[in-house]
């Protein structure tokens, strides 16, 4: 079967990888994006810390695919022949005063209710743990978490699916349609036409589907990198209710990030950075001796609800993998595997997830 899919991040590659597997013939059409939340993530996968306010059906999702995500890594690496940042450490959830631990206990019982995994450490503990932490109130330990650095999944991605076959097709492009389907992508002014297409261009998404009820949200980072001869000052990844800190297998840290409803508003703001610096600060002082190596932004892609659109739209040939908000690199291998059962082979999607849930969304 001939697929097209238009995106270029994460979420359009992983799509890729999985239908390749199965024997499609699969072309990528994208638009570079600078500030994509592929560019912009942090990589976490950790569905404990993402319970709170999620609906059943996600939660399942991020759990399926965290579990699959060893033997995918494993996959990408034998074929890309490069390494994807995949670390197995866990995560450290640390309150730093009392209404942080009631938040803490507030998030143990959405974990409860989805079987999720946890530990409650003392200060002693944590401090055995990580010694260069602040002093705090106690924690959490999610052994079972893990991270990825998304920037190396990525090349690690394009560099496997161009030894599948799979071609890239760069420029600005667009989806042609009637009122019935969709009758190709054009790309510098040539129609390219295939069996089925997928939408998977994160945010912009909007750009081919104005009447998506989506919105940009944006998050602002930050990367540190330690001085010459340091040594790394955290091992797992670091989170209060304030901020996220993780370390990278080259000794720099990723802080982020924030969460803004600004549009495709790409500055970099002084009292976000402040706040980023300062509620890391907090947790983990030896930041203070640290350089800025990036300053950045991305935008996450959410829906109404906040929850994944992924499978058919009301067009006859045009499937969607979407809106994956904050889970987008947590739920690449699951949500891809979902996307690719549908198509080729008539599975089910949730409901939850399925495109026809906004009754008053026009795709026309």
């Amino acid at each position: 079967m001939k697929i097209s899919i238009l995106g270029g991040g994460i979420t359009a590659l992983s799509t890729a990888w999985a239908l390749s597997k199965e024997g499609a013939e699969v072309t990528l059409f994208y638009t570079r994006r600078p500030h994509s939340s592929t560019n912009a993530a942090g990589g976490m996968l950790s569905p404990s810390c993402e319970a709170d306010g999620c609906e059943p059906d996600l939660i399942e999702l991020a759990v399926e695919s965290c579990r699959q995500y060893p033997s995918w890594i494993n996959e990408i690496e034998q074929v890309s022949l490069s390494r994807c940042g995949y670390q197995k450490n866990g995560t450290l959830l640390v309150a730093l005063h009392h209404d942080h631990n009631q938040e803490l206990e507030h998030l143990v019982g959405f974990q409860q209710q989805h079987g999720l995994s946890h530990e409650w450490l003392t200060r002693k503990s944590l401090k055995k743990t990580e010694p260069n932490l602040a002093r705090h109130i106690g924690g959490l330990f999610f052994a079972e978490d893990r991270y990825i650095n998304p920037r190396k999944l990525y090349e690690a991605l394009r560099s496997g699916l161009r030894q599948r076959g799979v071609s890239f097709i760069e420029g600005t492009c667009s989806l042609e349609s009637t009122s019935e389907q969709i009758i190709g992508i054009r790309h510098n002014d040539k129609l390219h036409t295939a069996e089925q297409y997928i939408l998977s261009d994160g945010s912009w998404s909007l750009e081919h589907h104005p009447s998506l009820p989506m919105r940009p949200v944006k998050g602002q980072y930050l990367l540190l990198g330690p001085k010459i001869g340091s040594t790394p000052l955290i091992e797992h990844v670091i989170r209060t209710p304030d901020v996220y800190i993780i370390p990278r297998e080259d000794g720099c840290l990723y802080i982020g990030a924030t969460m803004e409803e600004e549009g495709f508003d790409t500055r970099q703001t002084v009292g976000a950075t402040l706040d980023l610096l300062y509620h890391a600060f907090q947790v983990l002082p030896g930041v203070y001796e640290l350089v800025i190596l990036e300053q950045g932004s991305g935008f996450r892609p959410a829906l109404r609800d906040n929850q994944p659109m992924i499978g058919p739209s009301t067009l006859s040939n045009l499937w969607f993998n979407i809106g994956h908000y904050r889970h987008g690199i947590m739920l690449a291998p699951a949500a891809a595997q979902l996307l690719c059962n549908a198509l080729l082979h008539e599975v089910p999607i949730p409901k939850t997830f399925d495109s026809r849930r906004f009754e008053d969304m026009n795709l026309r």
